[in-house]
C-alpha cells in the first residue's frame, strides 16, 4: 500500500512541476499576488519571485507530508487522531 501510494505521489509532484514549467513560458513580467477587500491588486511580483515561490511551497509541501506520511506510525497512538 504504502509503494503504490509513494508512486501516486510522485505522479502529482511530477505533474506539479510540469504545470510549472509550463506556466512559466506564459506568464507576464509583473503579477499580482495580493489584493484589497475591493478586489484591486496592492502587491505585485516578478515573473522569477512568483516560480520561486510556486517552486518552494510545492517542495515544502511535499516535504511536510512526506515527514507526516513516513513517521505518522512512529508517533505515539495518543498523538494520532485518525478515526478508525
Amino acid at each position: 500500500m504504502k509503494r503504490s501510494i509513494t508512486w501516486l505521489w510522485a505522479v502529482v509532484f511530477l505533474a506539479l512541476l510540469a504545470y510549472l514549467s509550463f506556466l512559466a513560458a506564459s506568464l507576464p513580467q509583473r503579477l499580482a499576488v495580493h489584493f484589497d477587500v475591493n478586489g484591486q491588486p496592492n502587491g505585485f511580483q516578478s515573473r522569477a519571485e512568483f516560480i520561486t515561490t510556486f517552486l518552494w511551497f510545492i517542495l515544502m509541501l511535499n516535504g511536510i507530508f512526506a515527514l507526516l506520511f513516513y513517521f505518522i506510525d512512529k508517533l505515539p497512538m495518543a498523538l494520532v487522531n485518525i478515526p478508525w
